[in-house]
């Protein structure tokens, strides 16, 4: 039979002979020479055969070493050297049988090592199973029918036929379960690879939100401010050679702003810093908005020159800690959208105990959604509100409704 089975994990031209193939030969080679030095020995050790001659001695020791040369691939062709070490033994066995048979031999140990190596090398089928089990009963079915001829020889071949049968099993067996071993041990090693990409992924991923979020909340903290602070310079620009007062006013309200912006990435930049080792939930910076009130904000807005019509309720009614802020962050940037795509026009502001509503009123201009916009939608996701942020027939609207959040 050929080897038609490489496995999975041993291709025949991909695997090497090494130093422990090189010595498992050796070591069953001068096992099966040392065999044949004490069967030409067999007088003196008191061993009821006679000697071989030396010329079959010779075949006898030719033998095993072609066994050992053949064990040398015992891994890249477990089937076929099985079977070749199987042939080497039946012919030593039948010219014993022909030439000498009463005369003492040896047994060799490569037939053990190659039904080790197979099961050992490749998978528990039923094409390893049948050719392991063929080569095994096969030459020791030849090995009983040419044993010598000795008084009380029936018992000494039963006993060692069951000798034989109980080595194979062992053999066998334990290859097995060796292999099933390496295999688990494979498993595991493989699981613990995927658990250490696992971990690379979402580290990097919770790095990558963690940029996010401080990409958020800087935006947050500067943009109204410089919004603001841009349109202010803008109006003192057109006055300030018409009316110095007037735009020395407005230059005061710049440096507010600009102080203001300062004071909020401080306080952002902190809170990062104080929750290094930690996780807040999307709103949970304060980043400026903490201290100030709906109506701050909406004075804020109209000191850079919003037109804004306001109905609020007290800060007090509103959801407290996260939520508030979250509240807070996108009036905050509902305000500064409207000032940013539609300067000039007039934005009504509502709030409830459980609803904001921001609608500005003209031509909103077309841009593509910013950190500002998915900033928002963030907010909103992170406290269990709805959030509305297009355009309607009256201009651009903002709603966020957070029901019966606390």
């Amino acid at each position: 039979m050929t080897d038609t089975n490489p496995g999975p994990h041993h291709a025949h031209t991909t695997v090497p002979v090494t130093r422990t193939d090189v010595l498992v030969a050796a070591v069953a080679t001068t096992i099966g020479l040392a065999g044949v030095v004490m069967a030409s020995q067999s007088a003196a050790l008191g061993i009821p055969l006679t000697a071989p001659s030396a010329g079959l001695g010779t075949l006898v020791a030719l033998s095993f070493a072609g066994q050992g040369i053949v064990l040398l691939f015992r891994r890249r062709r477990p089937v076929g050297v099985l079977w070749a070490c199987g042939a080497l033994d039946i012919a030593v066995g039948v010219l014993f049988a022909m030439l000498e048979p009463d005369a003492a031999r040896a047994n060799s140990v490569a037939l053990p090592v190659a039904l080790y190596t197979l099961f050992r090398e490749r998978d528990l089928d039923r094409r390893s199973l049948i050719n392991g089990s063929a080569a095994f009963l096969i030459t020791l079915t030849v090995r009983i029918i040419t044993a010598p001829s000795v008084p009380g020889g029936a018992a000494l071949t039963a006993v060692s036929v069951a000798g034989a049968v109980v080595t194979g099993t062992l053999v066998a067996v334990s290859a097995c379960i060796l292999r099933r071993r390496d295999m688990y041990t494979e498993i595991l090693r493989e699981r613990a690879e995927l658990t250490d990409s696992r971990r690379a992924a979402l580290a990097e991923a919770a790095a990558a939100e963690e940029r996010t979020r401080i990409a958020r909340e800087l935006h947050d903290t500067t943009a109204h401010h410089l919004s603001a602070i841009a349109v202010q310079a803008t109006a003192a620009r057109a006055v300030i050679d018409t009316d110095p007062v007037a735009a020395a006013a407005i230059l005061r309200r710049i440096s507010s702003s600009a102080s203001a912006a300062l004071d909020d990435v401080r306080e952002t930049v902190g809170h990062l810093r104080a929750n290094a080792g930690g996780r807040d939930g999307a709103g949970d910076l304060p980043g400026g908005t903490g201290d100030l009130t709906a109506a701050a904000l909406i004075d804020a807005g109209r000191r850079a020159g919003t037109d804004i019509t306001a109905t609020l309720v007290s800060d007090e009614l509103l959801p407290s800690g996260a939520a508030r802020r979250a509240i807070h962050r996108v009036l905050q940037e509902a305000l500064t959208n409207a000032r940013r795509h539609a300067p000039g026009c007039a934005v009504t502001v509502e709030m409830t105990e459980r609803r904001l509503s921001v609608r500005t009123w003209g031509h909103f201009v077309d841009a593509p959604p910013g950190t500002g916009s998915i900033g928002m939608s963030e907010r909103a996701a992170a406290i269990g509100a709805r959030l509305r942020n297009d355009r309607d027939a009256d201009g651009w609207i903002v709603e966020l409704d957070w029901g019966e959040v606390s």
